[in-house]
Order: C-alpha cells, then sequence, then structure tokens
C-alpha cells in the first residue's frame, strides 16, 4: 500500500534537499515534489509560491485549469 503524498510546486529548487530530507520525491509530470502527507506542512514552509504569470486571454476551462481561485480570467 502506498503512502499518500501531496504534491508541492513553487520555487522549489533552492531547497530542493530539503524537501528530499522531508521524504519528497521529484514529480516530472506535475513539475513539482510529491512529500509525504505527514511532512506537507513543513514541506510548504521551505517554498516560495509561485509567482502568477500574466496572461492576455480568458482561461477556456476555469474548473481545470489548476488554480483553485480561478473565475474564468487567468487566461490559462
Amino acid at each position: 500500500m502506498a503512502s499518500a503524498t501531496v504534491t508541492i510546486i513553487g520555487n522549489t529548487y533552492p531547497v530542493r534537499e530539503g524537501l528530499r530530507a522531508l521524504g519528497g520525491r521529484w514529480n516530472a509530470n506535475a513539475k513539482g515534489w510529491d512529500v509525504p502527507t505527514a511532512n506537507a506542512a513543513a514541506a510548504r514552509s521551505l517554498v516560495t509560491p509561485a509567482k502568477p504569470v500574466a496572461r492576455k486571454s480568458r482561461c477556456p476551462n476555469p474548473s481545470d485549469c489548476g488554480d483553485p481561485t480561478c473565475n474564468g480570467g487567468c487566461g490559462y
């Protein structure tokens, strides 16, 4: 049985060794670190959130763009 993980994204490169020490593994598909749920809070505290990318168009699919605050205007 696999343990539950949380994917951590953002500016992870500078803290990759810390994420590894917390049991994290790089997930190339998600472009983030899969960290055991028990260590998720500690992992999040290491990472600077990714800056939003300015986009000029409307989001074609707000429910599936990956931004939980998307209201259709993110342009993803």
